[in-house]
């Protein structure tokens, strides 16, 4: 009886962490925020347990990201270009396959892309044959 009841606590109290692969659409305008231009018919930024993986496929033309947002992976194929907001950031957790072009936008502190590694997970790539641009000076946060 005691097992049964010390099971039914850790499988109400452990978090089901949901990974979930959104894939641009732009069914609807340009913009990273619109619901309607993703197949998850949600806009990839992780939530509480629930992470996305975010792919832009080639020829879609200019993605505008105006909203700060945090994903697992990006991928961005040939033709694509991400442009950013001024103040805005793209925070990715694990990986970066850039065949595209990343634009960071503004000249504010806060602009820009973070590639941030998971605590315990040491491990974060950036990858591809495209470009990330850089407006202005460049930092190295230690």
């Amino acid at each position: 009886m005691k097992l049964r009841i010390l099971a039914a606590l850790l499988l109400t109290t452990t978090p089901v962490l949901a990974q979930i692969n959104a894939d641009w659409t732009g069914a609807s305008d340009q913009q990273w925020t619109n619901d309607l231009n993703w197949t998850s018919a949600f806009e990839p930024c992780n939530v509480g347990v629930t992470t996305y993986n975010a792919t832009i496929g080639g020829g879609a033309g200019t993605v505008f990201l105006n909203a700060n947002c945090t994903i697992e992976n990006f991928t961005m194929q040939l033709g694509a270009t991400l442009q950013m907001g001024n103040a805005i950031s793209l925070t990715v957790h694990d990986s970066i396959n850039n065949g595209g072009i990343i634009s960071p936008g503004g000249n504010t502190v806060a602009s820009g892309l973070f590639i941030s590694d998971v605590p315990g997970d040491q491990k974060v790539t950036l990858t591809g044959t495209g470009e990330v641009l850089l407006n202005n000076d460049l930092d190295q946060i230690s």
